[in-house]
């Protein structure tokens, strides 16, 4: 993906969070268009508010980022050395209690950066205007789903969908035809989790053909 690219959906991701009401007051709602919002006074605040959420994801990401890949080796690293030790089933609930201890980890320093930069942009909007929600949470939840159908390529929702599609098929495989019950475990978790990126991919992909 170009940079230009990723400008451009980071972009349509944060102007969800933006809106133009009739009167032509420009409105923002800090945590979805189900919450309240409120009324920014001007373009200066508008690009302040823009420039701290972009700060924001910058740093969430790298930390993911940064976190995540380490890991995955040091998990499975991990497993290899415990299969040997203890045995098959002692080692996959051992790597799952090291993999859940890192996911609270990551959670825990994802949700503190969250809450600080919360705090700044509650302070940025507290002295404007409040006004009440758009829609409700199910509207919501399906203005983001239509509005990631109609910001992501054709293309490029088509290889997320093949892509899912066979890791559906490949932890359907593992759950069948394996004979460790660890590799039918992974197999199914992995077919439950990729299904769901089918669904994801596919929906949008069906609302963005059916847009022309």
């Amino acid at each position: 993906m170009g940079s230009a690219e990723l400008e451009r959906e980071v972009k349509a991701a944060d102007d969800l969070l933006f809106r133009t009401d009739s009167s032509g007051r420009r409105l923002f709602f800090p945590h979805g268009t189900d919450r309240p919002g409120r009324v920014v006074p001007d373009e200066a605040a508008e690009r302040d508010v823009r420039g701290l959420l972009d700060r924001r994801r910058r740093v969430l990401v790298a930390i993911a980022t940064s976190v995540t890949l380490p890991s995955v080796f040091l998990l499975l690293a991990l497993k290899r050395f415990l299969e040997r030790e203890v045995g098959e089933w002692a080692s996959l609930a051992i790597t799952g209690v090291v993999a859940l201890a890192l996911v609270v980890f990551l959670s825990a320093v994802i949700v503190a950066v969250g809450l600080s930069y919360q705090g700044q942009l509650s302070r940025m909007v507290a002295s404007w205007p409040e006004v009440p929600p758009l829609h409700s949470w199910q509207q919501a939840a399906f203005e983001r789903f239509r509005a990631g159908a109609g910001t992501t390529p054709v293309w490029k929702l088509t290889l997320y969908l093949l892509g899912s599609g066979l890791f559906t098929l490949g932890g359907l495989a593992m759950l069948l035809l394996a004979d460790s019950p660890t590799d039918r475990l992974v197999g199914a978790l992995l077919a439950v989790f990729c299904g769901i990126g089918v669904a994801v991919f596919g929906g949008q992909l069906a609302v963005r053909l059916l847009r022309r």
